[in-house]
């Protein structure tokens, strides 16, 4: 027996087993749903009909009338009233009717039953007599088919949905019809192929079809060339938004970059909507469309701002990813602050009741003729995995150079990243925090990567890591190197920062607790910062951490902290070492007198719980400003 047959005996068994049980449990269901709506009906009815009876004269002609009337608008099959005296008045029905839609079998099969009702008709405060009420089942056993039958028909169509997805699960599990799903997809891609005829006879024929089939194709798109053409253009949209799909994005820059000379700048914005998935689970298909919709709307609208004489390209790459290609100069951060603008209104009239951020992150760059695409989309991809990574605090990241200068693949990052791991060329870069009188406070490590041509970066790498799942192993290397740093410089305070997942990794902090309890002096010098995203995010998680790292003698520190902070309950009890603010909150700490206000309010709680307060190197003239704020220090960035 050959494996699709095995496949297709298990398949098979197992669809009808599923089928037959599911049928049974639901014809019994239906079953006894029924047999409740004629408990109800008849009880319901004796109720209603004595109620009558006992608030009218007991005059039996019109006891009758009642009686009668009632028997006449429903499928019963006998109502009777037996009086306390005299004799009982009845109304049954003749002969049983034969059903002719429900044949004897069935009835034989499912029998319904049908209790009789009872209640009590009463003469003033007295008892008069005894109604009883019972139901006929024949127009009972027609509602019970037919319902039967429609589950039925429902469950054979879904046993059909579920054979035909089972078919293409045998297609994918048999590797020689691989072959052919290539063959059917290069069809599908308008590559028109012809494939080499296997020696297995059923694959032979369905290839031999498949030669015929493109063969067949071939000509008729020479013959329809137009048509075809015309149906091509109407694919490049996408369907729910309407805007530009991939293939026309990537043609339009392959184009702008061919066409435009060597020196001609340009601008490419692509920004992403996080967690498309688990927004589309928690929200429904309905909103998360309206969602997209939005998004989409306000590319056209930022579209439509701009100056008519640029070419301007709007697309959707793919379910969560946009792009917005734009030929001549603009100004970036002018452009992602009125996207940023856009994307908030729409969100909120999406979603007014959600009241957290827009999960939409952004990356801008500039291009130029002589840039080569997939150094260009490489480029984007790893800042849309550095913005990812620095949200919520910001959603945008734009690039101050064209490209990073690496131009690596996806798989080269990967080869660099865990080549550097293994081969021990990773360096040290260190920034220096000081107070205004040039003293140094503190020392902060971050790992670089050596490679024959660059020294990169720890921002730069960094996102590339956590993408590929290795940013703990990078953490845990910068710790072990921070350690044996501070045991050969006795006078060293240090600190490294870590990622949201390392503090939450059962093997790192095992590890890290071992290595603190063997090296305690070491320990005393180091301060650990995490991201306050993390404290904001996993408060419980952070809070552990921070009481745990505290009791082995190490210093925990909060760096790109903003306002949230600021309501947290367990601030006061975190024991934290300082506070690093995002460079957003002291950008025009002159000019700006809310925002010295807020870094005032800030230091003043910090202080308040024995935190300091860093912010990065300002400019000489905010220098003093930021002093007289209560800043403690400022980091120095190594070129």
């Amino acid at each position: 027996m050959t494996l699709s047959k095995q496949l297709w005996l298990l398949i098979s068994i197992l669809l009808v087993s599923a089928f037959l049980g599911s049928f049974v449990f639901s014809s019994l269901s239906i079953r006894t749903y029924v047999e409740e709506q004629l408990v109800v009906k008849n009880t319901d009815t004796a109720n209603a009909l004595a109620l009558t009876i006992s608030q009218t004269e007991k005059d039996e002609a019109l006891i009758e009338t009642f009686m009668a009337t009632q028997f006449d608008l429903g499928h019963f099959k006998h109502i009777s009233l037996q009086p306390l005296t005299g004799e009982p008045i009845i109304f049954e029905s003749g002969r049983p009717s034969e059903s002719k839609t429900v044949p004897i079998w069935f009835k034989t099969l499912l029998p319904l039953s049908s209790p009789e009702a009872t209640a009590r008709v009463m003469d003033g405060w007295g008892e008069y007599g005894l109604l009883r009420v019972a139901s006929d089942t024949d127009s009972a056993y027609g509602l019970l088919w037919s319902n039967i039958i429609r589950t039925m028909l429902w469950l054979m169509a879904l046993l059909i949905l579920v054979a035909i997805a089972a078919r293409y699960l045998v297609r994918t599990i048999t590797r020689p019809l691989e072959d052919v799903v290539r063959q059917a997809e290069s069809i599908g891609r308008q590559q028109f192929i012809e494939a080499k005829e296997p020696n297995t006879e059923e694959l032979k024929r369905v290839v031999k079809s498949m030669n015929l089939l493109s063969r067949n194709v071939k000509q008729l798109l020479v013959n329809e060339r137009q048509h075809v053409e015309a149906l091509r253009k109407s694919l490049q949209y996408d369907a729910l938004t309407g805007l530009a799909n991939r293939s026309v994005f990537m043609q339009s820059l392959q184009t702008l970059l061919d066409e435009g000379s060597a020196d001609q700048e340009h601008r490419l914005l692509m920004f992403r909507v996080m967690d498309l998935l688990e927004l589309n689970q928690r929200l429904g298909r309905k909103q998360t469309d309206q969602i997209l919709c939005g998004v989409a709307d306000c590319l056209s609208q930022l579209q439509g701002s701009l100056d008519v004489a640029q070419t301007v390209v709007a697309a959707r790459l793919n379910g969560s990813d946009f792009a917005l290609l734009i030929s001549g100069k603009a100004n970036l951060k002018a452009l992602v602050t009125k996207l940023n603008e856009a994307l908030r209104t729409s969100w909120e009239q999406c979603l007014p009741s959600e009241g957290q951020r827009v999960p939409i992150i952004i990356a801008a760059t500039n291009i130029k003729g002589d840039d080569q695409r997939e150094a260009i989309m490489t480029h984007l991809d790893g800042l849309l995995a550095q913005a990812e990574m620095e949200w919520p605090e910001q959603n945008s990241v734009i690039s101050k150079s064209r490209y990073s200068g690496y131009g690596f693949s996806v798989d080269q990052w990967r080869a660099v990243l865990t080549g550097a791991l293994d081969s021990g060329n990773l360096g040290l870069a260190v920034d220096q925090v000081k107070t205004s009188f040039d003293d140094i406070v503190l020392e902060e490590l971050t790992l670089t990567i050596a490679t024959p041509n660059w020294n990169i970066p720890a921002q730069h790498f960094r996102p590339w890591a956590r993408r590929f799942g290795i940013e703990e192993a990078f953490d845990q290397r910068l710790f072990s190197e921070a350690l044996a740093l501070l045991e050969t410089n006795q006078d060293k305070q240090l600190s490294v920062r870590l990622s949201q997942d390392t503090v939450s990794s059962v093997s790192f902090l095992s590890n890290m607790t071992e290595q603190l309890k063997r090296y305690p002096d070491q320990g005393h010098r180091l301060t650990l910062a995490i991201r306050e995203s993390t404290a904001v995010t996993s408060p419980i998680h952070f809070a552990a951490f921070a009481k745990m790292v505290s009791e082995l003698g190490t210093k925990v520190g909060l760096v790109d902290a903003s306002a949230e902070f600021l309501s947290s309950d367990l601030l006061p009890s975190l024991g934290l070492s300082f506070i690093h603010l995002d460079p957003n909150l002291t950008t025009d700490i002159m000019n700006n007198g809310k925002e010295e206000l807020f870094i005032q309010r800030i230091c003043s709680v910090a202080h308040s719980v024995g935190m300091k307060v860093f912010i990065d190197e300002p400019a000489i003239d905010q220098k003093k400003q930021a002093l007289q704020c209560g800043v403690d220090g400022f980091r120095y960035r190594k070129n």
